[in-house]
């Protein structure tokens, strides 16, 4: 079995995804213990954690007309993709 890669970005990454303010990704991380990824001056964070602190603070709308969640209209998963 094939384990799944971490979808990670850098902090200015993360906030433009959600439209959200530097500030904000970082208390996320402090307040939701996300793991740091990266260096201590260039912090990358998984996305998956991101996404779980965005939902849990903004509940996901149910739209008809659109049938894909906000992690899959915002970061689409290349799955099995390798470079």
């Amino acid at each position: 079995m094939i384990k799944q890669r971490k979808r990670l970005a850098p902090t200015a990454s993360v906030a433009y995804l959600f439209d959200v303010a530097v500030g904000t990704v970082r208390r996320w991380a402090s307040e939701d213990g996300w793991t740091p990824y990266g260096t201590r001056r260039h912090r990358v964070w998984d996305l998956n954690q991101a996404q779980a602190s965005h939902d849990r603070r903004h509940p996901p709308v149910e739209n008809p007309a659109c049938p894909l969640t906000t992690a899959e209209r915002i970061v689409p998963d290349v799955g099995g993709v390798s470079g």
